[in-house]
């Protein structure tokens, strides 16, 4: 009897302790994923501070006159500017080139690669600006397909009245609610 009672006490002690390590290797699980998704939000973050963005960025300002922050064109302003066509098919190569940058963060983020919260404090206000500047041209690559850079619009959509709130939260710490 002492040895059933005995060997029954071991093996529910054996279960719970089993079950005490599948959860809290399940937490750790959870915890590196986060880790991971953090760090890979902070490799393309520097990315588009000093990387390719950056250079896109700047390729664009310098060759063709453009600030997205400083003016009140868009794209089909400044590609009907553009007196030649091989100046027209560079400025609009440098265009998709940047779209196709903020649309393949965005589906990172609706994926969980990346993390939306810091990718908003940092590029929120740069991809909202792109996309107003480059909505004409967005709007003519609709016609052929429709479903070109929709992620990017979801979380411009998303993000603009955020920002419009964080705007006014400068002064409080903190920023808003995603």
């Amino acid at each position: 009897m002492w040895l059933e009672i005995t060997n029954f006490i071991i093996n529910i002690g054996t279960l719970i302790l089993i079950g005490i390590s599948i959860y809290l290797l399940f937490s750790q699980i959870k915890k590196t994923h986060e880790w991971n998704r953090r760090k890979e939000t902070q490799m393309l973050l520097m990315d588009s501070a000093i990387g390719k963005l950056r250079e896109l960025r700047e390729d664009i300002e310098s060759r063709f006159d453009v600030n997205i922050y400083e003016t009140r064109e868009n794209y089909t302003d400044i590609y009907n500017r553009l007196s030649t066509e091989e100046e027209k098919k560079e400025f609009e190569n440098l265009i998709k080139h940047i779209l196709n940058y903020y649309e393949s963060i965005s589906l990172g983020i609706k994926h969980n690669i990346y993390d939306e919260k810091i990718c908003f404090e940092y590029l929120s206000i740069h991809m909202v600006k792109w996309y107003k500047f480059c909505l004409p041209f967005i709007n003519a690559c609709r016609f052929r397909h429709p479903a070109i850079y929709v992620e990017m619009e979801y979380y411009v959509n998303k993000w603009k009245p955020l920002l419009e709130e964080w705007g006014m939260m400068l002064r409080k710490p903190g920023s808003p609610k995603l």
